[in-house]
């Protein structure tokens, strides 16, 4: 997941290939992919309701 910029290939792949890549918004480390996620609401619960 390179969240803060999704358009580097190159980064993903170095990320992939170091494994380091994460599907987990939890185990971010990079300072501005956790800005972006947070920013977008990724780690909020989602709403469910009540029947």
């Amino acid at each position: 997941m390179l969240a803060c910029n999704p358009r580097d290939r190159e980064a993903a792949h170095r990320a992939e290939m170091e494994g380091i890549a994460t599907e987990n918004p939890r185990e971010v480390t990079c300072r501005k992919c956790w800005g972006v996620i947070r920013r977008t609401g990724v780690l909020r619960p989602s709403k469910k309701k009540a029947d």
